[in-house]
C-alpha cells in the first residue's frame, strides 16, 4: 500500500464471525454497499443473500451497522451466531432473498437511507423487489414497506437489476426533502407477459411504511397509474439486447432550465450495437412510458430528451459488456458532473475496449444526439486515447465505482473518488490489483499527459509527481 503520510495510518478491522444458523456455505461470498441504516452518519453494509446453486439453500442477509469503536482505536468483532447483536441484524426466509441488495437512498424523505433486494427464483416464476426503511438509531424492521410484483428475469434467482435512481422526477417531502427514486429491470423470460426488456423507475413516496406495506404489481395497468411508474424500452429489438444490462443513477448531468433539476439515469444495453442511454429525469403523473430506437436517433419523441452513447466500434465482434459499469464522476473541474464508463470489449484490434472518461459537458451539449467515442491514440502512448468527449485508458481496467469522500476530501470540494480493479495484462505486468483514486483532476489539456495515470506503476519514483495531485492507493493479492 502507498500512502501520501503514514503518520496518522492506523490498521483497524473488524472480523465477521459466522455462527448457528448463519454459518451457512458462501454467505460470505456477498458483501454489499448500502449507505446510512440508521442515520448515525456512520456507512453500513449487508452481507450474504442469493440462493446457493450448489446446495439449494437460500443464503441469509445481515445488516452491518457501522460503529465507531471503543476509546483505544478497536473495534469489536460481529457475532453473528445469533440473528441480532448490538451492532448487526439479520433476515432468514425460505425463498431466496437478497440478489441483489442495494442501498437506494432515502425513498421516504425521513431522513434516513433505505433499502431494496430482489426476492424469489426459479423460472417462470415472477420475482420480486421488497424495499426496507432504514430507522434513526434502530435496526430495519423485518417486513417490507414496498413489495414490487411482476418482474422477470432470465438469471436464476433474484432481479437481474435494482439501481439507486436519484431523484430523477425531482420531487421532495413538504419540508424540502428530496424523494429518491429506484429502477428496476424487468426481462423477458418464461411466464413474462411481454417481449422485451424494459426498466422500470419507481418513484419514492411518503406513504412507504413498514407498518402499512404497499404492494405494486408491474402486470396491473391500474397499479403503474396509481404508482406513477415510468417504463423505458427499445421498439424495435430485432437483436434481443438486454434492455437494462446496468442502470446507474448518475445525478444532473443533463441539467435543467427549470428551478427544479432532476438527476439523470444511465441504462446500458448488452447488443449489438451495444449503448448506454442517458435518459434526462423529468416529472410526470400517472404511468409514462418512453420508447427508443436501437439505433440513433428518430421514431420516437423520447429520443431528444435522451443521449446516447456508443464506444469505439474497431474490430468488435459479437456481443460487448459497454457500459456493464456507469460511475458519476468529476475529473474536469466543470460543474457537469462527469461519467466513466466500462467497456469489456470482444474487439479483435485496439483499443479493445477500457474505460471510457466522458465529460459531463459533452453530453449536455448532445441532447437528443448520439455520442460517439471514437479512440485515437495519442502520440508516444501505448494505453491513452482520446475521444471526442473525453478519453479512454486501455482494457485493462475494469469494475469502476464512485466510493463517495473515501480520501476525506475538504468540504465543498467536488471531485469523486474511485474504485477500480486493474488485471495482470496491464502493460507493466504486476498482480491483479485495486485501485483507489482521490482527487482526480483532469482539465482537457491534461490529456496528452496521461501514460502515467492509471498504468504507470505507482510504487516507483518516478510517479513522485504525479501522486502529488491526487492519492493513489493500491491494494494487491499477495
Amino acid at each position: 500500500m502507498l500512502f501520501r503520510s503514514t503518520s496518522k495510518v492506523a490498521l483497524r478491522f473488524s472480523k465477521i464471525l459466522l455462527g448457528g444458523t448463519l454459518a451457512t456455505p458462501r454467505m460470505q461470498s456477498h458483501l454489499w454497499k448500502v449507505g446510512d441504516l440508521n442515520g448515525d452518519g456512520l456507512g453500513d453494509l449487508a452481507l450474504g443473500g442469493t440462493l446457493d446453486s450448489t446446495t439449494n439453500t437460500n443464503i441469509p442477509v445481515c445488516i452491518l451497522y457501522g460503529h465507531a469503536g471503543t476509546a483505544d482505536g478497536t473495534l469489536p468483532d460481529y457475532d453473528l451466531s445469533q440473528l441480532q447483536g448490538p451492532n448487526h441484524v439479520c433476515f432468514t426466509s425460505a425463498t431466496a432473498i437478497g440478489a441483489p441488495i442495494v442501498g437506494v437512498g432515502d425513498v421516504n424523505g425521513d431522513g434516513v437511507d433505505d433499502l431494496a433486494w430482489g426476492a424469489l427464483s426459479g423460472t417462470g416464476v415472477a420475482r420480486e423487489m421488497r424495499v426496507f426503511l432504514g430507522k434513526k438509531g434502530a435496526v430495519m424492521a423485518a417486513n417490507p414497506a414496498l413489495i414490487v410484483k411482476g418482474i422477470f428475469s432470465s438469471g436464476s434467482n433474484g432481479v437481474y437489476r435494482i439501481a439507486a435512481a436519484g431523484n430523477f422526477n425531482g420531487d421532495a417531502t413538504p419540508t424540502g426533502k428530496p424523494l429518491f427514486d429506484i429502477a428496476i429491470t424487468n426481462r423477458v423470460a418464461t411466464g413474462s407477459p411481454v417481449t422485451y426488456d424494459r426498466v422500470h423507475v419507481i418513484p419514492g413516496s411518503t406513504k412507504w411504511s413498514d407498518a402499512s406495506p404497499v404492494t405494486i404489481d408491474l402486470g396491473s395497468a391500474t397499479d403503474r397509474q396509481t404508482n406513477n411508474v415510468l417504463t423505458a424500452n427499445l421498439i424495435d429489438p430485432a437483436s434481443t439486447p438486454i434492455f437494462g444490462a446496468s442502470i446507474t443513477g448518475v445525478g444532473n448531468v443533463l441539467a435543467d432550465s427549470g428551478a427544479t433539476q432532476f438527476d439523470d439515469l444511465a441504462i446500458a444495453t448488452y447488443a449489438q450495437p451495444q449503448q448506454v442511454f442517458l435518459i434526462k429525469g423529468r416529472a410526470w403523473n400517472g404511468e409514462v412510458n418512453l420508447q427508443f430506437n436501437s439505433s440513433c436517433c428518430t421514431g420516437s419523441a423520447d429520443e431528444a430528451t435522451s443521449v446516447r452513447i456508443v464506444p469505439d466500434q474497431s474490430g468488435l465482434t459479437g456481443p460487448n459488456t459497454f457500459g456493464q459499469f456507469v460511475a458519476p464522476a468529476e475529473f474536469d473541474g466543470e460543474a457537469t458532473p462527469d461519467l466513466v464508463i466500462q467497456h469489456q470489449s470482444n474487439s479483435t484490434g485496439a483499443p479493445q475496449g477500457g474505460l471510457y472518461w466522458v465529460r459531463g459537458k459533452t453530453l449536455a451539449a448532445n441532447l437528443g444526439k448520439q455520442v460517439a467515442l471514437q479512440a485515437t491514440l495519442l502520440p508516444g502512448q501505448t494505453a491513452i486515447y482520446s475521444t471526442p468527449a473525453g478519453f479512454m485508458t486501455r482494457r485493462w481496467h475494469l469494475g469502476v465505482m464512485a466510493i463517495g469522500n473515501f480520501f476525506d476530501q475538504p468540504s465543498g470540494t467536488t471531485r469523486t473518488d474511485l474504485a477500480m480493479a486493474r488485471n495482470s495484462k496491464a502493460p507493466n505486468g504486476g498482480p491483479n490489483t485495486l485501485t483507489l483514486i482521490g482527487d482526480l483532476l483532469r482539465p482537457d489539456s491534461a490529456i496528452p499527459a496521461e501514460n502515467s495515470f492509471l498504468f504507470g506503476d505507482v510504487r516507483s519514483e518516478e510517479h513522485t509527481s504525479e501522486l502529488q495531485s491526487h492519492l493513489n492507493l493500491v491494494c494487491r493479492l499477495l
